[in-house]
């Protein structure tokens, strides 16, 4: 026993030697694991994790499992739970595998699950035993140079219960000051049927409408090359080559469409005389038993060219004719039970029959001499040579003369000839007719030319003036006659040119057309091609070596302005100028909105002769818009900021008046008196250089709040009757005091102008039912 007892001591002793020496090598561990511990030391943690408060970092995490670890051991009636497993989640994991994730994380600790959605997902789940050992996976994969994992603690997702709308707003923030207002926010839903929850924050919520299809009005053009359609016309036989034939042709400002006379207006009234000159239908006796009538209203000789034609075979009116020798038929059925007799004495026209249908009547009187058999010759251009541009048709055609030694003399000689002959001409003693060629006063020298006329109306004729190329109408009173016919039919001595290469986008052409007219009688140097008589391709340089063709284009194209490259640089809308109705005038206005007009008597007009500049200017927003459609762009707008939104296809001007947060700003269309909720995806940075004036503007229609106090019904057929959209409308001007009380910055003493209209017959109809009640 003793033996025993002896023996039980000694081990005890060397299990107490060992246990001691087992401490001091913990005591020599005892530092570097509480540095790996420290949450102090280990805290600067440079992913996620970073974000997280000091208790919550890894290292913080760890000691806090140790030391809770130690208490359990060191209590006798401390018993351990399993803890609960922690997942991590990893980014930029789509070239390893579960088993490749599972390998990199397993000397962090044990681990009890991978979890990869799919195999080439980016992101993956590691599942630890403890939340100290997913700690340290957490640090030590943050520590990995050229490796972007990114890990994080997972968090499981929860879905937050529907906002209560009906809740009281929260009380701003003590840093707020007194004036400062808060406007709450909401997600946006992702259903689309739910989207009105939008309109919950937002304080701007009526009075939303679509922009309207304006109907511009139709407008004529200086293009001459519809009178050439047919080869048979004075005008096509005096210029058989076309050279005056203009397919496009635009003013100094650049309103290509702005008609300078109402062509159609004007044929009304000529084709209107013309009946009114014509008596009533008078009888002429009887041919074959029947009653003829005709008219007296026309001179004999304009008689004579329209004879009364009968059916040879019936003696009915005829309708059809032999096409060889005019021959007169009722239908095809007479003329077939007449072709055995008709067909043996049959003869074509004589010329003198073709000569007397082909003259135009009255082309000797007056003065105009038969051209018939002359036409306007042009001079070969001679190559290699300097030239001067004479007038500018369009971006891409000028008329042009060559500084020829000889070619310009020749030009000189002819312009000093016919300014003489114009000191001494006569006025002319009848209308004159397309194809006559006259001398008019040319304005920017102060001579006379000599001028083709294209078109006559009443009392104003279209004309081309040969020497200089340029395009006017001319009052007929201040035509003159020409009698000289060698003067008359003398070579022309310019070209008309085609530029090459030049863009097709319709940007700011009236800066090009203002370049080129700045270069007029300036020496060019052109390259050109030659092509069935026509100049093509022609490459303008100056005198200083700059590519005529290149600036045009450089002016033309507006350049796509993103966000992306100047974030800060915006248009505000208070920089925008702004356009009035001038008070106390009569004016023609297009209503373009009248959706405010029951909220505050309001609509939004624009002035009729301003369409053509709101025309012009959606032709260039559309332009445009066909380059931004090519690439998203997510771009919010501040407040008041001028940008382009598109609608239904169609790209406008607008001004950002409103935003919530939920991707809908509210948007004014300010050439349209329109709000919009528009998407970020169709909001697009407008560029400077389209932000010009703004010729739209609000007006508060004289009657309408009389008439509803009054009993009237403002409804739409009421509207339709005096207020209707895009129709032409005369109105009054005039200007009355209003005071914005609700903005902001506008003190007491501050006033604005508010342009009120009145129309005529809505006035009218105010004053007969105050007389008839």
């Amino acid at each position: 026993m003793e033996t025993l007892s002896e023996q039980s001591s000694s081990t005890t002793v060397a299990v107490s030697v060992q246990q001691q020496q087992g401490i001091l090598l913990d005591d020599r561990l005892d530092q570097m694991t509480h540095d790996y511990y420290d949450p102090m030391l280990n805290r600067y943690d440079t992913g996620p994790g970073a974000d997280l408060d000091d208790t919550q970092q890894p290292g913080a995490l760890a000691a806090s499992a140790a030391a809770a670890a130690a208490a359990s051991k060191s209590s006798d009636f401390a018993h351990s739970d399993t803890p609960a497993a922690v997942r991590i989640r990893l980014k930029n994991t789509r070239d390893l595998t579960e088993d490749g994730l599972r390998e990199l994380c397993r000397v962090y600790g044990t681990v009890i699950n991978v979890h990869k959605p799919k195999q080439d997902a980016s992101t993956a789940f590691v599942e630890f035993a403890n939340q100290s050992e997913a700690g340290l996976a957490i640090q030590e994969l943050n520590r990995k140079l050229g490796f972007q994992f990114y890990p994080a603690f997972a968090h499981e997702k929860k879905t937050l219960p529907p906002r209560d709308m009906n809740l009281p707003a929260p009380p701003p923030p003590f840093e707020s000051a007194a004036e400062v207002q808060l406007i709450q926010t909401i997600e946006a839903s992702g259903d689309e049927e739910s989207w009105e929850m939008t309109l919950a924050p937002r304080r701007i919520k009526t009075g939303f409408s679509i922009p309207l299809k304006v109907r511009f009005p139709e407008q004529g053009t200086l293009a001459t090359a519809p009178f050439y359609a047919s080869r048979s016309s004075p005008l096509s036989r005096i210029d058989t080559n076309q050279i005056f034939s203009i397919v496009t042709a635009l003013d100094n400002e650049h309103r290509g469409t702005k008609p300078l006379f109402d062509t159609n207006v004007e044929d009304r009234i000529e084709i209107l005389s013309k009946r009114e000159g014509v008596n009533r239908v008078e009888p002429k006796g009887q041919i074959n038993g029947k009653s003829t009538f005709g008219f007296s209203g026309l001179p004999a000789d304009q008689s004579a060219m329209f004879p009364d034609s009968f059916c040879t075979q019936c003696g009915q009116r005829g309708f059809f004719s032999c096409s060889l020798c005019g021959t007169q038929y009722c239908s095809k059925h007479c003329q077939h039970v007449d072709y055995e007799r008709h067909k043996g004495h049959c003869q074509p026209k004589t010329s003198e029959t073709d000569a007397s249908r082909c003259s135009t009547p009255g082309s000797k009187k007056g003065g105009f001499q038969d051209l018939d058999e002359a036409c306007l010759v042009q001079e070969d251009f001679p190559k290699g040579s300097h030239v001067v541009i004479l007038s500018v048709l369009s971006p891409e055609r000028v008329f042009v003369r060559s500084l020829d030694k000889e070619s310009n003399k020749e030009y000189l000689q002819t312009l000093s000839d016919i300014a003489k002959a114009g000191l001494s001409a006569g006025k002319l003693t009848t209308l004159p007719e397309p194809g006559d060629i006259c001398l008019a006063l040319y304005e920017p020298l102060k001579i006379y030319g000599r001028v083709l006329i294209v078109k006559v109306t009443r009392k104003e004729a279209l004309c081309v003036f040969i020497e200089f190329g340029l395009i006017n109408v001319v009052p007929i009173g201040e035509l003159r006659l020409l009698t000289d016919t060698d003067l008359k039919l003398r070579k022309v001595r310019i070209h008309k040119v085609h530029l090459k290469g030049i863009t097709e986008e319709y940007g700011h052409i009236e800066k090009a057309m203002a370049y080129l007219n700045t270069l007029i009688d300036q020496p060019l140097e052109m390259k050109v091609q030659l092509e069935v008589g026509n100049l093509v391709d022609g490459q303008l340089r100056t005198a200083a070596g700059i590519s005529v063709n290149k600036k045009i284009n450089d002016l033309i194209t507006i350049p796509i302005c993103k966000s992306s490259d100047n974030p800060d640089s915006f248009v505000d809308y208070k920089t925008v100028p702004h356009k009035t109705l001038p008070p106390n005038q009569n004016l023609d206005v297009m209503i373009l909105n009248r959706t405010t007009i029951k909220l505050d008597f309001r609509v939004s007009l624009i002035a009729y002769e301003d369409l053509p500049y709101l025309e012009d200017l959606q032709r260039k927003l559309q332009s445009y818009g066909k380059k931004v459609n090519r690439f998203i762009e997510h771009y919010t707008p501040r407040l008041n900021e001028l940008c382009l939104v598109r609608n239904m296809d169609t790209w406008y001007r607008a001004v950002c008046l409103e935003s919530v947060g939920d991707g809908r700003p509210t948007v004014y269309l300010c050439d349209y008196g329109c709000l919009l909720m528009a998407r970020l995806d169709d909001i697009r940075k407008i560029p400077p250089s389209l932000a010009t004036e703004v010729r739209t503007t609000d007006a508060r229609v004289f009657g309408v709040e009389e008439a509803e106090k009054a009993g009237v019904k403002i409804d739409s057929e009421f509207l339709d009757i005096y207020l209707e959209e895009n129709e032409r409308m005369a109105v009054q001007t005039s200007e009355e005091v209003e005071f914005k009380e609700f903005e902001f910055a506008l003190s007491k003493e501050e006033t604005s102008m508010l342009t009120v209209i009145r129309v005529p017959d809505l006035i009218s109809f105010i004053e007969d039912r105050a007389h008839c009640v």
